[in-house]
């Protein structure tokens, strides 16, 4: 019973500030002007860092150190960090789930998760050549 609670807990911290993020998404794509007070952003940045560091098919779950892994000014990765996210230690099924999250994000956004790999692959998050190799052939494989 209390891993229930615990659960729950945990989807709502995320879900919550989810819908804003995903609102403001929908709203930058549409054009239309909407204000978030930092109190909100806040809210959001801690909603993301909650669910990068608690769901193995984000890099950052991987990491020993557990803070600065999101950059707030960045959150789609159009900056080149100065410190690599190291990768490595990723299993292939959590490769595989990471890589689904990339297609539906892709789909979502009206581009394509080759586009978002070649983006972040080795610049963002470092991975091996053999993690690599296996992120654009799960691409490939459902393109």
């Amino acid at each position: 019973m209390p891993l229930k609670k615990k659960r729950v807990q945990i989807e709502s911290i995320e879900n919550r500030q989810y819908v804003v993020i995903a609102w403001n998404y929908r709203c930058k794509d549409k054009g239309v002007d909407f204000k978030i007070s930092s109190e909100t952003q806040n809210k959001m940045n801690k909603a993301t860092e909650h669910h990068i560091l608690n769901n193995p098919h984000h890099p950052e779950y991987w990491q020993d150190r557990k803070e600065g892994l999101l950059n707030k000014d960045d959150r789609d990765g159009n900056i080149i960090p100065e410190k690599i996210i190291d990768a490595t230690k990723i299993p292939p099924l959590f490769i595989a789930e990471m890589v689904a999250d990339w297609c539906a994000m892709g789909e979502e956004k009206n581009n394509t998760a080759k586009s978002w790999a070649d983006r972040v692959v080795n610049k963002r998050w470092k991975f091996t050549p053999e993690q690599s190799k296996l992120i654009y052939k799960l691409i490939d494989a459902v393109s």
